[in-house]
């Protein structure tokens, strides 16, 4: 099933910085056109005139705020109103607490509205999904380094694509809501690090089967070592990975490399093994990821 899609996005955006009052601000104005010309989708197009604002300040000596607005206003969606706040305490030059709260959100794909095939059917009636985030975090810095945060989203008309039967084809729907809340940490120290982070999600759905709501990444632990040799560099990424369904893959990366300069020039020579193991996974339910494969070359830097 061949589609052949040709897109153009065309914009202006005008950036304005300056400080007052030991502030520092940025004011920006933006317009833009998105078109699509497809066989499949046909021509589309949207514009968008965007204004937004940022302040940050040290309030205190060791406290600090960054705010910022941004509106947009599309020509064939809702005016979207995005706030965002972050605050940060600093003990001192390597340890910070922060926290942070957001609105985003996402207007509809032309893909997710116009899309028509035999397995996939795009919904022209979908809303812009929104989403509220918070977080809380601590970061320590130095020679031995490591981080951990909370967070929970709540996302309100959520784009999923979602179906009732096996046979049917998927279709875009908006979600009225999903609430996802979790944790991640990570360490760092000689060429080594570790990174770990757990999700949990709940959601309304009238619907049996869902290609993301319903298809995430629950455990995810990673662990990555540098090992320097005379002549080479080694990096081994071994993670861990565990799907909201109960599906579980341990999965190796590994990459070769040898840097080299001459004169005022470098290289890097290169050897990567993905999915050295070999395993069976998939990011959405159905769709198999590539299995072992070997990529080789060479960067020059001139």
């Amino acid at each position: 099933f061949r589609n052949i899609h040709t897109t153009h996005i065309k914009g202006v955006k005008i950036p304005v910085d300056f400080e007052s009052f030991d502030c520092k601000f940025n004011i920006f104005t933006e317009m833009r056109q998105e078109t699509v010309d497809s066989t499949n989708l046909s021509f589309q197009d949207r514009n968008l005139f965007s204004i937004g604002a940022s302040v940050s300040n040290e309030l205190f000596r060791n406290f600090n705020f960054f705010l910022s607005l941004r509106v947009d206003d599309y020509s064939i969606f809702n005016t979207e109103v995005s706030p965002g706040a972050v605050l940060t305490y600093s003990f001192n030059e390597d340890e910070t607490v922060f926290s942070s709260f957001q609105r985003a959100y996402r207007v509809p794909s032309f893909t997710e509205l116009y899309y028509d095939s035999p397995a996939n059917t795009g919904n022209s009636k979908l809303s812009a999904e929104e989403s509220l985030s918070w977080e809380l975090g601590y970061v320590k810095k130095g020679e031995y380094s490591y981080g951990a945060s909370v967070f929970r989203r709540l996302d309100y008309d959520l784009i999923d694509w979602v179906k009732n039967s096996i046979s049917e084809s998927w279709s875009a729907k908006n979600m009225p809501r999903s609430e996802t809340g979790g944790f991640e940490y990570w360490a760092y120290r000689n060429g080594f690090k570790l990174s770990y982070s757990f999700l949990d999600s709940c959601y309304s759905s009238d619907f049996l089967y869902s290609k993301y709501s319903a298809n995430y990444l629950r455990h995810s632990l990673s662990c990555v070592k540098s090992l320097e040799f005379r002549l080479l560099n080694l990096v081994l990424n071994l993670s861990y990975k565990n799907r909201s369904g109960g599906d579980e893959f341990i999965n190796l990366d590994l990459e070769l490399n040898r840097s080299m300069k001459f004169q005022n020039h470098a290289a890097n020579l290169y050897l990567k093994v993905f999915n050295a193991t070999n395993v069976k996974q998939y990011d959405v339910e159905g769709v198999v990821l590539p299995g072992r494969w070997i990529t080789s070359g060479l960067s020059l830097e001139f």
